[in-house]
Order: structure tokens, then C-alpha cells, then sequence
């Protein structure tokens, strides 16, 4: 004897329920991907550089928006101008304070390195992780 299914059994409605979980789920899957999709759209613009000056800038103008970044915590404009042997101070260490001190001064080439043209600035950041700096102010 096969089951006959009538009008009320439970076998259509529960097809109709189990047909509004799949609207609901697809429509959750939906809000989802345009949530990370907006996500990830918003850190790419916090990613992007700020206006990083150009060749034709100061030593002074680059130093200021340099550390002005690495205060914010702006690291993609820190890491532009940051070579693989330095720190971009804007995470680990992180930049407290800083003050650029005078004029530049032009480094005479010497040991196979180029002349350079340096700032001095007083800093204060937070010790690295890994120990090789101190937290507190330097030169």
C-alpha cells in the first residue's frame, strides 16, 4: 500500500518550508558577500597611500609626511618610502611622537654608500617585539 498524500498532509507543507530556508539562506549569502565585498573594498582604500610628495619634494616635506604617517598608524604611506632594512614605525615599533630637529644635513658618500641628505628628528615609539628596540625617546 503506498501513502497518498492530501490536501493539509504535511508532505507540501513542508516542501514549502524547506523551500522559504533555501530563499532565506541564499538571501543570507547574498547580504554576506556584499558585506565582505564592501569590506574588502573600504581596507583597500585604507591601504592605498596617502599623497606621497613627489621627486621634486623636500627632504623636509618627505620626512614630515613620513613620520605624520607612521603617527596615524598609516602604514601603507610608511612602507612606500621604507626600505626592507628599516622599520616602517607604524605597527611594530610603533611611533608615539616625533619632532624633526633643524635643517637637513647631506651625508658625504663613504663605504660604498651613496651622499645622502638626512633630517634629524626626536622620536618616541614603542618597543619592536622582537627585542632588537627599546621603547623610548631617540634621536
Amino acid at each position: 500500500m503506498s501513502p497518498s498524500i492530501t490536501r493539509g498532509d504535511v508532505a507540501p507543507h513542508g516542501s514549502a518550508q524547506k523551500s522559504r530556508r533555501r530563499v532565506g539562506a541564499v538571501v543570507g549569502v547574498l547580504v554576506c558577500i556584499c558585506r565582505l565585498t564592501a569590506l574588502w573594498l573600504w581596507r583597500g582604500r585604507a591601504q592605498e597611500p596617502a599623497d606621497l610628495p613627489g621627486p621634486s619634494a623636500s627632504v623636509e616635506q618627505v620626512a614630515a609626511v613620513y613620520w605624520s604617517a607612521a603617527k596615524d598608524g598609516d602604514c601603507s604611506t610608511t612602507r612606500a618610502p621604507t626600505t626592507s632594512q628599516t622599520w616602517a614605525r607604524c605597527e611594530d615599533p610603533k611611533l608615539v611622537s616625533f619632532h624633526l630637529d633643524g635643517r637637513p644635513q647631506v651625508l658625504r658618500a663613504e663605504g660604498g654608500r651613496p651622499e645622502r641628505t638626512c633630517v634629524a628628528a626626536q622620536i618616541v615609539s614603542t618597543g619592536s617585539s622582537d627585542g632588537s628596540m627599546t621603547a623610548g625617546e631617540r634621536p
